[in-house]
């Protein structure tokens, strides 16, 4: 790059390249003084593998010896209902049904995988991949199935 002041003889400048991190992706980071707080920041549900990244940052919390989980919604502003209920449902298995007009569908997550609505899903109570403590920070930018992820998070096991 060239740089072109008033007054001033022109300077060549060499600006590296850099790997941006993409806005969606899950990221994991530590917290708390005993550096065994996981906080998974998780801004969005839109692409169709976020629930997959989600669980690939818990898993590798876990591995690390994690003893408490925060996931930070903060500014999700939602996504995929799928991909939300898959995600949520590495506390507990999930059943979401959204309803409209014309009919309705339920979407079922086991494991941190999307499971199809036909039929009932036979899950084992203890069917969870955190079992720890958990925090959900939202915001006011948490928005649409962020919320049903935050909702399912909070739930008690069955």
């Amino acid at each position: 790059m060239t740089l072109r002041r008033a007054g001033e003889p022109e300077r060549e400048l060499l600006l590296p390249t850099a790997v941006l991190k993409a806005r969606d992706v899950a990221t994991l980071s530590w917290v708390g003084s005993d550096g065994k707080t996981a906080l998974i920041d998780l801004p969005t549900f839109l692409s169709s593998d976020s629930s997959e990244l989600f669980l690939a940052k818990l898993k590798e919390a876990q591995a690390a010896g994690a003893r408490r989980l925060i996931v930070d919604l903060r500014f999700n502003s939602g996504g995929s209902l799928t991909e939300c209920v898959a995600a949520a449902s590495t506390f507990n298995p999930v059943r979401y049904k959204s309803q409209f007009q014309v009919g309705s569908y339920t979407y079922v997550g086991v494991n941190g995988q999307s499971v199809g609505a036909m039929g009932r899903v036979n899950t084992p109570a203890n069917a969870r991949i955190w079992n720890g403590p958990v925090a959900v920070l939202v915001g006011p930018n948490t928005a649409s199935c962020a919320e049903v992820f935050s909702f399912f998070a909070q739930k008690p096991a069955r």
